[in-house]
Formats: structure tokens, C-alpha cells, sequence
């Protein structure tokens, strides 16, 4: 082997061993946190190291969130984590990326956004100056969320409704992907599309999944949830009515979602990704993995 061959591998070894992981920090609520355990798996799998930290608090709002930075900036004593406050974590290492998002109950409404999704911007850049700011756009709930039975008459105050009314699933989606694009654009923020991803794997995946009439069960049969990507449905305690969750990803979702943000992060392809998560089939993850690819090829990798 020759002198030359062998300083190539010796330097690639080196730079190897002492590259630096990505390090990301994550500020939302419950749609961002499964990336603290997600994300660094695939990426893993995929021989990229990506380190994930969260400031989270569940169904928390951008509003919130700034509330709360302000009251540790101006209120002596006042703390609202046990182990850190926001600036300590946001100065504690030095960041390559840092997210926000709107919380998924207030996803469609722009004017939810402002001020506060600026503020967060500039607070970051001004205590982060290593990161860029990315905005995750959250997703549609599950068709049969019972809260599209009351919220369009409290929410929806859009002519537009009266005309998709039908699929309510898909007007929120219209309205989460008009509030984030257009405060991605004010903003100059690069957009993590998770929410077009969940809405383009519902759209093309077969067969798809069909929402039930709970009227149709008695305990202990299960209606059948396993092509949804949110949610889950078990019986409750007294054996009376299903319950479960229609808003956050289940196992398939999460899989999807963590190959988005790999993708926008690092600007690899997904088909680099090879972990399996238990439980999906070999198809079912190539799909996936297809969905995520294409979504990134919309909203690829930016400066």
C-alpha cells in the first residue's frame, strides 16, 4: 500500500472520528419533542450524528413561549423550567439550527403568528448567532377528530369553509399551509413542510384509511387505525366509548416527520436512511421514505 493511499484513509479516519455532531434545539410543544429521540436515530442509521434539544412545554404557543423569555428577562427570580432557563439553553452550545412552530391549535390562524414568531426569530439570532432559524409547519388532525364538530362555527370565519365543509381535515390543512408559508416568507425563515408530508402520505398512500363510526363498536373490538399517521383508539376504562388520540403521529407519522427534518437538515437524500422502525413493513417504509423525498424536493435544503 502506498504512502499516499495510506494518508487518504488516515485523514479520512481522523476527520471521522473528531466531525462534530449537528446540533439542533427545538422550541415548540408536543408535535417537536418526539424529534429529540427520532431524529438522531434515523439520521444514526444513516452515519450522520445529529444531537437534539428541546424547550417544550405541551400545546404551547408561540405567544407563550415569548411570554414566558420575557418574564425570565424582566421578573428577578423568575424561572419558568426547573433545570434552565430559556437563555441558558438557547446559549449552552452552539446551536446549527434552532425551530419554532405555532402551536397546532392556533396552526391556522396568521394572526397567531404575529408578533410573536419575529420575536422569537430575533431573540434567537441575537442569543444563537451559529444557528439558523427553521419553522416547522404542523399538520391537519386526523379526519374524525371530534373537535372539527364544533370548532368550524367558533373557528372558521371563511367563506371558504362553506365550500370545503366536507373535508374539514383538508381546509385546516389549506389554512396551516397558508399561515406558514406566508410567515415563512415575512420572516425569512426555511420551512420544515412535515404538515405537507403527513397531508401527501394520506393523499396518495393505498389503500387509505377510513375514519369510523364509534356507534359501530362494543368492547372490546377495535376499529382498524393502522393506515392513519395520527393517532391511536383503545376503549376507556369503563369500557364504554373509544378514546384516543387524533391529533399527534403515531409510530408511522414519526417516522415520516424525523425523515423530513433529516432531510432539510442535513440536505442527504432519505433514501440514505436505513433504520426499520418494529411493527411497519418493508413496503410501508419505502413509501414513507418516497413521500419525504418528495416533499423535500419542493422545499429543498436552503441557504
Amino acid at each position: 500500500m502506498s504512502r499516499k493511499l495510506n494518508f487518504v484513509i488516515l485523514f479520512t479516519v481522523c476527520v471521522t472520528c473528531f466531525a462534530e455532531p449537528i446540533r439542533v434545539l427545538t422550541i415548540g410543544n408536543s408535535f417537536s419533542v418526539p424529534m429529540t429521540y427520532w431524529l438522531p436515530l434515523v439520521a444514526k442509521s444513516a452515519g450522520v450524528e445529529i444531537e437534539v434539544e428541546d424547550i417544550t412545554i405541551g400545546g404551547c404557543t408561540m405567544e407563550r413561549h415569548w411570554s414566558n423569555i420575557t418574564k425570565e428577562a424582566n421578573e428577578p427570580g423568575y424561572q419558568f423550567f426547573k433545570d434552565f432557563t430559556y437563555l441558558q439553553k438557547i446559549t449552552s452550545k452552539p446551536w446549527d439550527f434552532v425551530t419554532i412552530q405555532q402551536a397546532s391549535h392556533e396552526s391556522w390562524r396568521i394572526e397567531s403568528y404575529r408578533p410573536y414568531a419575529q420575536q422569537l426569530r430575533d431573540y434567537i439570532r441575537a442569543n444563537a448567532p451559529t444557528a439558523r432559524v427553521l419553522i416547522q409547519m404542523t399538520w391537519a388532525w386526523r379526519q374524525d377528530d371530534p373537535r372539527y364538530q364544533t370548532l368550524p362555527k367558533k373557528w372558521y370565519d371563511d367563506p371558504l369553509y362553506e365550500l370545503n365543509k366536507q373535508d374539514p381535515q383538508g381546509y385546516m390543512h389549506f389554512r396551516i399551509l397558508q399561515s406558514y408559508h406566508q410567515i415563512a416568507q415575512e420572516l425569512g425563515l426555511r420551512i420544515i413542510p412535515t404538515g405537507i408530508a403527513v397531508q401527501a402520505a394520506r393523499n396518495t398512500q393505498s389503500p387509505k384509511y377510513i375514519p369510523f363510526n364509534p356507534k359501530d363498536y362494543k368492547y372490546p373490538d377495535l376499529p382498524d387505525v393502522s393506515r392513519a399517521l395520527c393517532g391511536d383508539i383503545k376503549w376507556n376504562n369503563s369500557h364504554t366509548a373509544l378514546t384516543g388520540d387524533t391529533a399527534h403521529l403515531n409510530q408511522r407519522g414519526l417516522f415520516l416527520q424525523a425523515c423530513v427534518w433529516f432531510g432539510i437538515i442535513t440536505g442527504h437524500p432519505v433514501s440514505e436512511i436505513t433504520y426499520q422502525p418494529q411493527g411497519m413493513t418493508p413496503e410501508d417504509i419505502a413509501f414513507l421514505k418516497e413521500v419525504a423525498q418528495a416533499t423535500l424536493n419542493i422545499y429543498p435544503k436552503g441557504k
